[in-house]
């Protein structure tokens, strides 16, 4: 029995120990309160390339923000106007005008509050945020007129200065057009070798059945 008393008796001691340890950290959690700083959460629109189609993105917060706070301080810079919405923990950010293309927009976020902790007297602040999109590409479509471009169907990107032909050199395009996404191109085109315009009418008249698909 001695023994067996001996032995327990430091296992007591270490379990009472940690007890009265995790006691008092409970007790200091509880006098500091919540300290979990406010973050951004998800940003929609993150590393990601946009079009006119796109007019809004999302910004979901890790807890509730003090709405004047996040509005007064978010920043895109090129500036782009918009209006601001808001469901709970979701923030949404609409575009008077679709974003213009060919441009990189970085977007910001520092010195939003947290709104329990605004509402305590305290002074907490979000975690600062950067994030980042682009649009697509400026470009322009066209039937070239010159040399190998002749009836051939041509991409030109302003934004990188680089031109492709989209089309070979055995079709003459008659008409063409792209697709609201512009990820492709309906286009109808008679054979070169073929020099019958009423012929080329007749294929342009039955576009849907006979027409062609190129992807940019």
């Amino acid at each position: 029995m001695t023994k067996s008393k001996a032995f327990i008796q430091p296992l007591d001691r270490i379990a009472i120990a940690l007890m009265l340890l995790l006691s008092v950290l409970i007790g200091l959690i509880i006098l500091q309160g919540d300290v979990v700083t406010a973050r951004v959460r998800e940003f929609t629109w993150q590393n990601q390339q946009i079009g006119a189609e796109d007019n809004s993105f999302t910004l979901t917060f890790s807890r509730p923000m003090e709405v004047k706070s996040v509005e007064d301080n978010l920043k895109i810079e090129p500036p782009l106007a918009g209006k601001f919405s808001w469901a709970g923990r979701r923030m949404v950010y609409t575009l008077v005008t679709p974003a213009p293309y060919g441009t990189n927009y970085k977007v910001q976020l520092q010195g939003a509050e947290d709104k329990f902790a605004k509402e305590e007297g305290k002074n907490r602040v979000i975690q600062p945020f950067v994030g980042s999109f682009r649009t697509r590409d400026r470009v322009i479509l066209y039937i070239g007129t010159d040399k190998e471009e002749q009836g051939r169907l041509v991409l030109y990107n302003l934004t990188q200065e680089q031109k492709r032909l989209l089309t070979p050199q055995d079709l003459i395009v008659m008409d063409f057009e792209s697709f609201p996404d512009g990820g492709k191109i309906l286009f109808s085109a008679r054979a070169t070798k073929n020099q019958d315009l009423l012929s080329a009418q007749g294929f342009q008249s039955n576009q849907k059945s006979q027409s062609f698909l190129v992807k940019c």
